[in-house]
Order: C-alpha cells, then sequence, then structure tokens
C-alpha cells in the first residue's frame, strides 16, 4: 500500500511539471481473421477499436466483401475509420457506429477501391472536425488511384461535413449512390463539400443539409448530383432552417412514337412494325432501352388515349375506333403467339 501511495504522488507530481498528456492513438487493424466479419468479434482485429483509435480496414486484391459487418445489436465505434490498400469494403446492415475523432478517411490513398454497402443502422459523426472525406491521394501519386464507393439503401449518417472526393485534382473518385435512407449534414469544414470526380446518385433517398449550402448550387449546375442517373428531376427544398435534396423518377416512357400529342391507333401500327428488332422511339421503342418488345406495348397500352407524359392532349380516339383497334391488337397478339 506504501509503494502504490508514492508511485501515486511521484505521478501526480509529474503531471503537474509536465502537464496533461493526451493519451495515444492506437491504430487497430482488421484482420478478417474470425469465422465471421462481424465487427463485435475480437477475432477479427488485433484488438475492438475504441472512440480513440484508428480503425484501418484494408483488403487484399480479392473479390469484396471482406471487411467489417455491423448489424443489429452491434455497437461499433472507433476514432477515425480507414479504408486505405487493396480492394475493400464493408456492411451495415443495422447497429450503430460511432466515430469520435477526425471521422473517416474511406479510399484514403493512390492505390484502394473501397466500398460502403448500408441497408440499415445509423453512423454518427460526433468527433472535430467529425468529417466524411472519401478518395484521397498524395499529389506525388500517380493520378486516378483513389477510388471511394457508397452504395446506401437504407439507414442514417449524421456528419457533422463532407469532402468527395478529398482530392479533386488527381482524378479521385467518390460516388454516393443514394437509393434510401438519409444523409445529414452539418457545416463543418463548409458543410457538403465536393469537387471534380465526385458523384451523387438520387433515388429514394434524401440528403438534408444544416443551412442553405450555398455552393451545393454550383454541385448541381456542374452535374456531380443527379436524379435517377440524370433521368429523373432533382427536388430541391428549403424551409429557412434545412436544405432537402431528394428525386422524383423519370416520366415511365412515352408511347407517342409519330410525335402528334396523342397515344392511339397509329402509334400501334409503328410498334407493330417494329416489334421484335432494335430501334428507337420513333420505331416503337417506349422505355429508351433500345428493343421494340412487349414492354412497350404495355406502355402503349397504359398510355392509349391520352397524350403521354408531360404531353399536350391530342384528339381523344372514338370509342368505335377504339373497338376496332382492340380487335386488330389481338389478332396481331394472337398470331404472334404460333
Amino acid at each position: 500500500m506504501r509503494k502504490q501511495l508514492m508511485a501515486g504522488c511521484f505521478l501526480a507530481s509529474l503531471v503537474l511539471v509536465l502537464g496533461s498528456v493526451a493519451p495515444a492513438v492506437a491504430q487497430v487493424v482488421w484482420t478478417g481473421a474470425g469465422a465471421d466479419n462481424l465487427w463485435s468479434n475480437l477475432d477479427n482485429w488485433d484488438f475492438i477499436p475504441t472512440l480513440g483509435d484508428e480503425a484501418y480496414v484494408n483488403g487484399p486484391a480479392a473479390t469484396a466483401p471482406n471487411g467489417p459487418l455491423i448489424e443489429d445489436g452491434i455497437v461499433a465505434e472507433a476514432g477515425v475509420l480507414i479504408g486505405e490498400s487493396g480492394i475493400t469494403s464493408m456492411t451495415m446492415t443495422g447497429g450503430t457506429l460511432e466515430l469520435g475523432g477526425w471521422g473517416m478517411w474511406w479510399g484514403d490513398s493512390s492505390s484502394v477501391t473501397a466500398t460502403f454497402d448500408m441497408s440499415g443502422g445509423e453512423i454518427n459523426f460526433t468527433g472535430s472536425p467529425g468529417v466524411w472525406e472519401m478518395a484521397w491521394q498524395s499529389g506525388n501519386d500517380p493520378p486516378g488511384g483513389s477510388h471511394a464507393v457508397w452504395n446506401m439503401t437504407g439507414g442514417v449518417v449524421n456528419a457533422l461535413g463532407t469532402q468527395w472526393p478529398a482530392s479533386g485534382d488527381l482524378g479521385a473518385t467518390a460516388t454516393v449512390n443514394l437509393d434510401g435512407g438519409t444523409i445529414n449534414v452539418g457545416t463543418s469544414r463548409d458543410g457538403l463539400k465536393m469537387q471534380v470526380g465526385g458523384m451523387v446518385d438520387i433515388t429514394e433517398g434524401q440528403i438534408i443539409l444544416e443551412g442553405e449550402q450555398s455552393q451545393v448550387d454550383d454541385y448541381i449546375a456542374s452535374g456531380w448530383i443527379v436524379a435517377y442517373g440524370g433521368d429523373g428531376e432533382l427536388v430541391d427544398e428549403f424551409d429557412g432552417a434545412f436544405r432537402t435534396l431528394s428525386a422524383t423518377p423519370p416520366p415511365p416512357g412515352n408511347a407517342d412514337f409519330n410525335g402528334d400529342g396523342i397515344v392511339d391507333g397509329d402509334d400501334f401500327l409503328i410498334w407493330q412494325g417494329g416489334f421484335g428488332s432494335p430501334g428507337d422511339p420513333s420505331m416503337g421503342d417506349a422505355n429508351g432501352d433500345g428493343n421494340v418488345d412487349g414492354d412497350d406495348f404495355l406502355i402503349w397500352q397504359d398510355q392509349f388515349g391520352g397524350p403521354p407524359p408531360g404531353g399536350a392532349a391530342g384528339a381523344v380516339p372514338e370509342p368505335t375506333s377504339l373497338l376496332l383497334l382492340l380487335l386488330v391488337i389481338g389478332g396481331v397478339l394472337t398470331k404472334r403467339r404460333h
């Protein structure tokens, strides 16, 4: 007991002399040596990372997924999440991940392809600066070697800021496929920040920004933030406190093949003539997939008697003409079955 008290007094005196010393940051490496890929399995790490650690999730040049899985019931944490070499991946279907330090360096070198698949759960950036960074590389390295992909169909990410990519002038790429879920972005380090090589494609998901973040206007104008691959419509709303980006899908095809403002029997005859062949809209390809087939007929059938989506109404077919046309269609389809 005496020795312990003396040692305690000595350490206290040393702290007074040297001042408070910040704890060292530990570098924890993912090994994947366990029988599963669970983040919570000690066999998959040097040791389980904590909020003060740098967690390295690196992969060999092998088929992904090869990285951690966070699922319901798992409470994961790290100071910084880093993917910096090889072909690496991570999956999150539930649970929580707290990043209590710098944030995330996903795709952090000139020789990495890092993919994150998220369908559920919640990621919280609680440290400083709390930035979600993807695709960084040094200017001394060959350009275009850093690639980061974020595929999201559900869940929530609460980031204080982003950098997509972090090295926009070096050929790095950062792609966010937002097909569900919500991304919340604060104002740290300029909030939502993108550069050349960044791409956000929104379908079913949404991005909610703290404040107006007017720099986003330039990203939209540059085609870095799109809806449904550029075919849909980007919905941009600001309520004075938060700016929300979401999307509406593209129109369901156009069966007005002759462009006269009405989908009628003339359009059916065009489809009939092009059926079974490659073609464009003028030949009966209503959905734009390069083929004239049954899918295009179903679009024509759905739009028959009215204008195409977004078009002005033309003359509506008379009931007698409609009946005759349906009889003709029945005969054509019957013949094609034989």
